[in-house]
């Protein structure tokens, strides 16, 4: 990201849409990956899955240059999407089962950091080799067909990285309480809480989708940012995420989860509701998308530990993998659905109402936090030692 999108569009022609079409079906194959990943992960273990995940992406980036025309873009992307999905269930019940109650905020937000950290890297190692290889070579594609690459070269690393150093964290005793896949997915889908956490999350990650299709395509046609611009405005999200998300997490961690929530939603809206100030005066694009970006991730901040703590909170310990599958899934859906209502706006000539549509998502979430904070048990969305 940003730099998938900008190569369907500019070196195979695809329309914002169709390539909105390709994130649904790696969505789509996501889903029942994460059934599946929910399964193994409480039933075998965590270890061997993620290592399962990490090499089969790094057989599939490799695909992505072979790709020549509609049809294998979305079959390359179908299979990404199943590979992608595995590691999320499993990578986030070991942190699970490494943390107590109390802990599991500030464990996931660290986790945001680390995220958030390859990111930027990410954004500006994509922006300087398109710019340096874009000047060497008469081939206008590849400088998107190193980005490949080096994911490849970038997941085999990290292959050996768990290989060595991770260990299993499912123990023997919980394992053997796992009644098995109808069992263990029929009391998560029966979980009232969990359901109505899911559909509510649901509508944050709607929004995270637009930075996959919607953001860099409006930026790059309509107010003409280039590369490097787009990597710094998505770079300054992350850097504040890096530097940020340990102090100011640390304001609101005695809050109920869903107040924390709230407050994401609420900062979240009006950092996209910002987008719009783009089309005012010679200044409006790189300036104003700056600004927005600073609200947008100042709600990021606030949602991404207490989201990933309430699901594990709610999650019993011989479950977890499938628990933290389902928040697996609504990044599913929300990624999956949002890239092709954005690709289907700018499509239809309509790129500002990208940035007044989807606030709606979250003024929903804002209110359904209200209601929902009222369901839960203290100890879910207060842990006793984080209450204190």
């Amino acid at each position: 990201m940003p730099f998938f999108a900008i190569y369907f569009q500019d070196q195979l022609g695809l329309s914002a849409g169709f390539i909105g079409l390709g994130f649904l079906l790696q969505s789509v194959m996501g889903v029942f990956a994460v059934l599946a990943g929910g399964y193994i992960t409480d039933k075998f273990g965590r270890r061997k899955l993620i290592l399962v995940s990490i090499l089969s992406c790094a057989g599939t980036n490799l695909l992505f240059p072979l790709v020549g025309g509609a049809g294998s873009y979305l079959l390359v992307s179908l299979l990404l999407g199943g590979c992608l999905a595995l590691y999320f269930p499993a990578s986030l019940a070991i942190l699970t089962d490494l943390s107590a109650p109390e802990e599991r905020a500030r464990v996931f937000g660290w986790l945001r950091i680390a995220v958030n950290s390859g990111l930027g890297l990410g954004y500006f190692g994509g922006a300087i080799t398109v710019d340096w290889v874009g000047s060497l070579s008469d081939d206008p594609a590849l400088p998107y067909h190193m980005l490949f690459y080096a994911d490849a070269v970038t997941y085999v690393l990290f292959f050996f990285v768990v290989l060595a150093f991770l260990r299993e964290s499912l123990s023997p005793q919980v394992a053997r309480e796992y009644q098995g896949f109808r069992q263990g997915w029929g009391k998560a889908l029966r979980d009232s809480r969990l359901m109505a956490l899911a559909l509510i999350n649901i509508c944050f990650t709607s929004c995270y989708s637009l930075f996959m299709v919607g953001f860099p395509t409006f930026f790059k046609d309509w107010v003409g940012l280039g590369a490097m611009e787009l990597s710094i405005v998505l770079g300054l999200s992350t850097f504040m995420v890096v530097f940020l998300q340990a102090p100011l997490w640390s304001f609101v961690d005695a809050w109920p989860r869903t107040r924390a929530m709230a407050l994401s939603a609420l900062l979240f809206a009006a950092g996209l509701l910002t987008f719009n100030f783009c089309a005012l005066g010679a200044l409006n694009g790189f300036v104003v998308a700056l600004l927005a970006m600073v609200i947008v991730t100042a709600g990021e901040i606030f949602h991404g530990p207490a989201v990933t703590s309430l699901f594990a909170n709610l999650a019993p310990a011989h479950l977890r993998g499938t628990y933290m599958s389902v928040q697996s899934m609504c990044w599913n859906v929300g990624l999956g659905v949002g890239p092709v209502v954005s690709g289907a706006i700018l499509d239809a000539g309509a790129p500002y109402a990208l940035w007044t549509a989807y606030p709606v998502a979250l003024v929903v979430a804002f209110f359904g936090l209200v209601a929902f904070g009222k369901r839960l048990p203290e100890e879910v969305n207060s842990p006793p030692a984080e209450s204190q």
